[in-house]
């Protein structure tokens, strides 16, 4: 599965990959996808590479396996001269990306200063069946950097609180799937722990997300900033019941 991985040294734990499922012959069970823990639900994310022109057909069966109705990118397809992720969608409504059998368009987009909010309609031709789900693109977070916290907030407070039809876990990815993806769901998971208990283990938080996915939060700079987010959520919390 070489040729399915974007780094060499970024590869799924065997137990908590994600498994495609393999109806017909000439497929893999294979992608590069961890299922993740939320605070208190078991498998609430999948924490996934950037897709590949090799792997964009095994991304879209993900989605619609798993039942996804929201997609986290926290990078952009170009960043620095680099490719750090394949455009998954096509670019246009009126343009359909056909992935082996579903049919993907994109049905409205809503820009942001920090994101763009896209709505995809997927069909599945062998049944006509037809789906929605919500792509959240994050396009500002800094190439071996940080984001603003409150920016970063407010991206989170919009994906959390659009709601969808699906009940599938929510899918995050990065380039890596790693240090932009393991940041997010540690905000997610830690301000969940902060709402139930009033105070929050970081060092437990990370632990969780790296016991299945490897690297999990990369660097000093996004362990730091760990503590920056929760102290701001807080804040602005703090603040608004003090003003309600």
């Amino acid at each position: 599965n070489k040729s399915k991985n974007r780094f060499l040294s970024i590869y799924p734990y065997d137990h908590s990959r994600v498994k495609l499922p393999t109806d017909e012959e000439d497929v893999s069970d294979y992608i590069n996808a961890n299922y993740i823990d939320g605070y208190d639900e078991k498998n609430k994310y999948i924490a996934t590479q950037g897709p590949m022109p090799t792997t964009i057909d095994d991304f879209w069966r993900m989605v619609w396996s798993e039942n996804c109705g929201k997609i986290v990118m926290l990078t952009n397809v170009l960043e620095n001269a680099k490719i750090k992720c394949h455009q998954y969608w096509p670019n246009e409504p009126e343009n359909v990306l056909t992935s082996r059998h579903l049919e993907i368009r994109v049905e409205k987009s809503l820009h942001r200063s920090n994101y763009v909010l896209r709505e995809f309609k997927l069909k599945q031709t062998k049944t006509n069946e037809e789906r929605t789900v919500l792509h959240f693109h994050y396009v500002t977070w800094p190439d071996h950097g940080v984001p603003s916290a409150p920016c970063l907030i407010a991206f989170w407070k919009a994906v959390n609180r659009t709601p969808v039809s699906l009940n599938g876990p929510m899918i995050v990815h990065c380039s890596a799937g790693v240090g932009r993806t393991g940041t997010f769901l540690g905000l997610d998971v830690l301000v969940s722990e902060a709402t139930d208990r009033e105070k929050v283990d970081i060092f437990k938080c990370v632990s969780n997300l790296r016991r299945n996915r490897v690297n999990m939060i990369q660097t000093r700079k996004e362990y730091s900033f760990c503590y920056e987010m929760v102290k701001e959520h807080l804040d602005i919390e703090f603040i608004k019941k003090n003003l309600s």
